[in-house]
């Protein structure tokens, strides 16, 4: 009987290290299933970092190419200022052209009213000089 009762408590042992496998066996399982679950997530992190760095590049281009702009933004603007520096130029050429056009418009029309009034002198001594030579006619024929 106590024969009978240790072979119990071995099967009962057996069954029970057999039992403790089966669950070690299990947990392998589950282990081997996290740890792929876990390679999982470090390449999906992975990619994230990836992604990351190539959103991070991208940020790099776009600031080299808005810094790009601003120069170009810069280089208009020293243009434009140069436009407008000669515009002023331009005017202020044109404001003294306007005023020497005003002179010499001036003197041209003093030319002219002399030219008028030595016209009428000369006009008026025509006519007086052709009175008199009628009159010397005159005098002439008698």
């Amino acid at each position: 009987m106590e024969q009978e009762k240790m072979e119990g408590m071995l099967s009962q042992l057996i069954g029970m290290v057999g039992n403790m496998r089966e669950d070690l066996l299990g947990v392998k399982e589950e282990i081997c299933l996290i740890k792929e679950d876990l390679q999982g997530v470090k390449n999906d992190l992975q990619g994230v970092k990836n992604d990351l760095q190539g959103v991070k590049n991208d940020l790099q281009v776009v600031k080299e190419d808005l810094q790009d702009v601003k120069d170009d933004l810069q280089v208009v603007k020293e243009d434009l200022q140069g436009v407008q520096d000669d515009l002023q130029g331009i005017k202020e050429e044109q404001q003294k052209m306007k005023e020497q056009n005003e002179i010499r418009h001036k003197e041209i029309m003093e030319r002219f009213n002399l030219l008028a009034i030595d016209q009428d002198i000369t006009w008026e001594k025509a006519s007086q000089n052709e009175r008199e030579i009628a009159k010397i006619k005159k005098l002439l024929e008698v």
